[in-house]
Parts: C-alpha cells; sequence; structure tokens
C-alpha cells in the first residue's frame, strides 16, 4: 500500500495499524514524492490526503486516472462537505474518508 499522508504523526499510526494487519506499507509526506511512488510501483490500494505539499490529493488520483492506472485509491480528508466529496471521487477516488476517522473504519474499507 501507499500512503501518502503529510502530518507525520497520523501517518505513522495509520502505517502501524495497516502493517499490523500485515499490510506492506510505503508512507510519503507529500503529494510529489507521493505521485512518483504511486508511478514507480504496482501497489494493491493507495491511500491520499487530500491537502497535502506540493500536488494535492486529487491532482494525483486525476494524473494517475488520466494515465491509466487504475489501483484503488481512497482519499482522507478534512473537507466533509457534499461538494467536497462529490468533487473528490469526480477526480477518480473509489473511497473517501473524513478526518478524524477511525482506524479500524480505515482498515476495513482498505
Amino acid at each position: 500500500l501507499l500512503l501518502v499522508e503529510d502530518e507525520v504523526k497520523l501517518a505513522r499510526l495509520v502505517g502501524k495499524a495497516l502493517e499490523k494487519e500485515r499490510y506492506a506499507v510505503d508512507i510519503v509526506h507529500d503529494g510529489d514524492e507521493g505521485l512518483a511512488m504511486a508511478r514507480s510501483e504496482p501497489y494493491d490500494a493507495l491511500i491520499i490526503d487530500r491537502m497535502l505539499p506540493g500536488k494535492t490529493g486529487t491532482e494525483i488520483i486525476k494524473s494517475l486516472r488520466q494515465e491509466g492506472v487504475s489501483t484503488p485509491a481512497l482519499l482522507l480528508t478534512a473537507l466533509g462537505t457534499t461538494e467536497d466529496k462529490t468533487y473528490g471521487l469526480d477526480m477518480g477516488a473509489d473511497d473517501y474518508i473524513e478526518k478524524p476517522f477511525s482506524v479500524n473504519i480505515l482498515l476495513r474499507r482498505v
């Protein structure tokens, strides 16, 4: 799995929870590196914060979809209006989880 999250503590917490469930997880903290990583490996799933330094989560997903990459992508975000969710899904996200969230819910969705 690829986790792109700029909040280091949250990334560490989510990464450890995923590893406990026996997922291999790569973690990066900015959008530009996240896009480069997503292009470099055939990940089983992407977990991407929407608001990142560099490219945003929606820009990453949109770019990947335009390149034909269909890896499942889940957006994590503090933006929770209907318009925000619709926009994220329209950009190619497969799921959308609002912060704060339950790690157990994230694990089930992955």
